[in-house]
């Protein structure tokens, strides 16, 4: 256990404070709660009663109070996904992993040390820039019939977990698809187009998207208004699956293939 620790704490080390560290958490603390107020200005200069036909510059009506600030996160779920590739691919690019290894010699611990590092940034950014987020909203709209910022709504909470542990295993499955390819590249490539909209084309036109990686946490967490015709079981089961087979794709490559060598 002490070895864990140790090598985990190496990781951290690693991780910051360097520019992607710094700029991926200045965009999921600073930029999305920003810019969630900004959009909750406008909600408050308008009205959260407008509608599209009051105001046709909404593409829809507003979501009850409790649900505000939940469609501009997909901002941040980028940035995650981005970041966690960034992070997986990072020691092929540097070189450290040969290094690390030669020095260590047990992929296992160094590998668990790896995941429990990235895990523990990805969810406390996540949990953190989520209801920064909401927060940010609800304060913009405080005046208007919003709901307090602070203690929120019980529902609120929900979604808000949900959506951490959404973020959190996209984040993971990023990380373990970078470190199989030992490229940034592949988990962007196919998980940002559905983070920025083609996911929910997907959705409207295809039920059985509902199944497919990542789209399957943003129907777990879904506000009514956006839900999924997929139920929460199945949902959740597909995120299992797809996180158990991310995870063991990264295990096997890692611990198989030279890096170098084995």
């Amino acid at each position: 256990m002490r070895s864990l620790l140790r090598a985990a704490r190496f990781e951290f080390q690693k991780m910051g404070p360097g520019k992607t560290l710094i700029t991926a958490t200045a965009l999921l603390l600073l930029a999305q709660p920003l810019s969630a107020y900004i959009q909750g200005a406008q909600f408050a200069k308008i009205g959260l009663d407008a509608t599209p036909q009051t105001y046709p510059e909404l593409a829809g009506p507003i979501d009850p109070p409790a649900y505000l600030g939940f469609d501009v996160l997909p901002f941040g779920e980028v940035v995650v996904l981005v970041y966690a590739a960034l992070l997986g691919a990072a020691d092929y690019r540097t070189g450290e992993l040969r290094t690390t290894l030669l020095a260590v010699n047990r992929r296992p611990r160094i590998l668990l040390s790896k995941y429990f590092s990235a895990v523990s940034y990805i969810l406390s950014a996540s949990f953190l820039s989520i209801y920064a987020n909401i927060a940010a909203m609800q304060f913009a709209v405080r005046d208007s019939g919003g709901i307090d910022p602070f203690s929120l709504t019980p529902d609120t909470w929900r979604i808000i977990f949900l959506t951490t542990l959404h973020w959190t295993v996209l984040g993971l499955m990023s990380y373990s698809i970078a470190l199989a390819s030992r490229s940034w590249l592949p988990p962007v490539l196919v998980f940002a187009p559905l983070a920025i909209g083609l996911g929910n084309m997907l959705v409207d036109r295809w039920s059985g998207s509902a199944y497919l990686p990542l789209i399957s946490g943003k129907c777990l967490a879904a506000i009514p208004s956006k839900a999924c015709t997929a139920g929460t079981p199945g949902t959740a089961t597909a995120l299992v699956v797809w996180l158990v087979l991310c995870l063991g794709a990264g295990w096997l490559v890692f611990s198989r293939r030279d890096a170098g060598a084995r």
